[in-house]
């Protein structure tokens, strides 16, 4: 019962961003939708550098029940939230997204990259379901927004960019609330000191930060790199289709964040190894009914939804619902591998999946446009998932 609850409340949040999709679409047409993918695409690039990859050093610290670390991690964290936000800043406004809606994503780049630490906590307390409801809870807010501007005829790049970034980072502030109040069963989170550290301890969370820092810049190049891509070598209004299609297709993302977090919490079960076969298993046969509807529904789907102005976007839809699936596998598999600390097996499939993206993207671009920039993402994502599931099952192996 308790999976179909996490279940429910993470496809929640795909369920209402599709239904926003069509709205921001219809609102801001090709061109603005374009931007307003650019502009997610650059927060989630900072965010997840803002991080240092101290989020997932944290959760194998927990598993091992260490926490000496933590102090030094949350600080790490700090710096270089900021450093990524300012970075951000300076992208978007030199891109002309204009100083507010840059300033807002700025903003929000920081607010995530600590909540990826907070994440993490609960993951490793095995609440899952808290986790979910922090997915769920921006997404119906954004939602609300979104159908209140639409309605009033003031649905602009700026007010959609302002939406999502506050109420992602409404979401972060819920998760901290909830992990930092006190219950019967359990004491209150220990407050982080102000107290200096060694340099030592500074030293040793970089280090231990960089092989995941390496691993998340290579996996934000297989996710990211076609939208910058096609922002440079082709039209914006291919931007726009590629960026409905895309959005039509993170559903799938949702379904395996809620999977994921089975996975990790499993590790830290007496059998790990058939925990996270029978959680694989099931993330895969709930999958093939929605890849078999999206792929005979994608053309009138697209057309009344997004109208007739996004038809373009038909072949590329088709292609990256099939990229889905292996996005999530992909997805699964890094989550795993980070709790189990294989961060060289993580960065190695990222590399060489960043590198299949580049060259692709580089070659099919050009003269496919979007379409070619989601070939090239089904491309990737198989490689990954391949390499990345084949460690993670040799790893579970020692664990039994």
């Amino acid at each position: 019962m308790k999976r179909w609850l996490e279940l429910l409340l993470f496809g929640t949040g795909p369920l209402l961003a599709l239904a926003a999709s069509p709205m921001l679409a219809r609102g801001l047409g090709p061109e603005g939708r374009g931007q307003l993918a650019l502009a997610t695409a650059v927060f989630a690039l900072g965010y997840t550098i803002g991080n240092f990859g101290q989020a997932e050093c944290l959760a194998a610290d927990l598993r091992r029940e260490s926490s000496a670390e933590a102090k030094s991690r949350y600080r790490i964290v700090g710096l270089a939230s900021l450093c990524a936000g300012s970075a951000a800043l300076y992208w978007l406004y030199a891109n002309d997204l204009g100083f507010p809606a840059s300033l807002a994503v700025a903003i929000a780049v920081p607010v995530s990259s600590v909540g990826l630490m907070w994440r993490a906590r609960a993951v490793a307390e095995n609440r899952v379901t808290l986790v979910a409801t922090q997915a769920a809870i921006p997404a119906a807010l954004r939602l609300l927004v979104i159908v209140a501007l639409f309605a009033l005829n003031a649905l602009t790049t700026f007010n959609a960019i302002t939406v999502s970034m506050v109420t992602t980072s409404l979401g972060v502030v819920f998760l901290w609330v909830i992990l930092h109040k006190p219950t019967s069963s359990r004491e209150p989170a220990p407050k982080l000191k102000s107290a200096s550290l060694p340099v030592r301890t500074i030293r040793s969370s970089l280090a231990q930060g960089v092989p995941v820092l390496g691993f998340a810049l290579c996996t934000s190049v297989v996710l990211r790199a076609d939208l910058f891509f096609l922002n440079g070598l082709s039209t914006p209004a291919q931007v726009g289709f590629y960026a409905v299609a895309v959005a039509v297709t993170e559903s799938a993302l949702a379904l395996s964040a809620a999977f994921k977090n089975r996975m990790q919490a499993a590790i830290y079960t007496p059998d790990p190894r058939r925990n996270v076969k029978r959680e694989s298993a099931v993330m895969l046969i709930s999958a093939a009914p929605a890849v078999l509807v999206g792929e005979l529904t994608a053309a009138p789907f697209t057309r009344l939804m997004f109208g007739d102005e996004f038809t373009p976007a038909i072949p590329t839809l088709r292609v990256l619902i099939l990229a889905a699936v292996c996005l999530m596998l992909v997805d699964c598999a890094q989550g795993v591998l980070a709790v189990l600390g294989q961060r060289t097996a993580m960065f190695a499939s990222s590399a060489i999946g960043a590198l299949i993206t580049v060259a692709l993207l580089w070659l099919l671009i050009p003269a496919l446009g979007a379409l070619g920039a989601a070939i090239a993402s089904l491309c990737s994502y198989a490689a990954i998932a391949a390499m990345a599931w084949a460690q993670t099952y040799r790893t579970l192996k020692t664990l039994n």
